[in-house]
Parts: structure tokens; C-alpha cells; sequence
């Protein structure tokens, strides 16, 4: 993608990184900047080549937006709760995206709601799972309540 305004001219290349194989696709490039839309999906090393593609630009840029899996997560532990790398973290909520109405906004924190109110249920739900195969054991192969 070729954007030119006045006597300035940018070039833009749109990769995605789906799996680990996809590091190939930008080895070699050299990048002043980096987006990664949605980098909880793309695998380290896709994440890990394009910023070392950045490495020859004094001033590059590296932006990334993300939901992450779990606080397991690579990139959460590389990036976000890791003190020793420095950037600005933003944090937007739902009330801070323009294209989403109150009626949308009300409807998706039910829909929060509602999945955490299930989620708590199977907590619950795998803890006496648990109390009761540990007791099946105990009891010469009978479960007991």
C-alpha cells in the first residue's frame, strides 16, 4: 500500500502472522514500524522477527492491541507485566469505543454477566467434582455423598 502526501510517500505491507511459519514472510525486510492487531493470536516468533526488522530505525514505532488468553500468556509476560521493558500502556474499555451506542454497550455487559455468572457455576461445579472422585477412592471404589 502506497500512501503519498505532499512530497511524502509511505509504503505500507500488510502481513499476517497465523502460525509459526509466518516469520518467513517479513525475514529480511527492514520495517520503521510495527502494528500488530490482535497479538495474543500471533504466534512469538511472527512478533519477535517483525520487531527485530525494526532494529535499523532510530525512532520505530511498535504498536500492538490486545485482549490476552490468560496471565500465562507470552505476551502478557513478555510485554505487559515484564518491568523491565519500558513503553506507554493504554487502556481502553468499552465505553471508550465511538462506534458503540449504549444499547450496544448495556447488551454486551449482560452478556458479560452472564458468562461470568456460568463460569463461577463451573468453578463451583469442578471443586465438588473433585470432592467427589477423591471420596470415590477413599470409600473402596463406591462414591459417597
Amino acid at each position: 500500500l502506497e500512501v503519498r502526501r505532499g512530497f511524502t510517500t509511505n509504503f505500507f505491507e500488510v502481513f499476517g502472522g497465523k502460525d509459526e511459519s509466518s516469520y518467513a514472510l517479513i525475514q529480511g525486510l527492514t520495517l520503521a514500524g510495527v502494528l500488530f492487531d490482535e497479538v495474543a493470536l500471533m504466534p512469538q516468533s511472527f512478533v519477535d522477527q517483525a520487531i527485530a526488522r525494526t532494529l535499523s530505525f532510530k525512532n520505530a514505532k511498535i504498536w500492538f492491541n490486545c485482549n490476552p488468553e490468560s496471565p500465562n500468556h507470552w505476551f502478557y509476560t513478555e510485554w505487559i507485566t515484564n518491568e523491565d521493558r519500558e513503553y506507554k500502556h493504554l487502556h481502553f474499555l468499552m465505553n471508550d469505543n465511538p462506534t458503540l451506542g449504549e444499547d450496544e454497550i448495556k447488551r454486551a455487559e449482560s452478556l458479560l454477566d452472564f458468562c461470568n455468572k456460568r463460569l463461577s457455576q463451573v468453578e463451583v461445579d469442578v471443586q465438588e467434582l473433585t470432592k467427589r472422585l477423591e471420596a470415590f477412592d477413599e470409600q473402596n471404589g463406591e462414591l459417597t455423598e
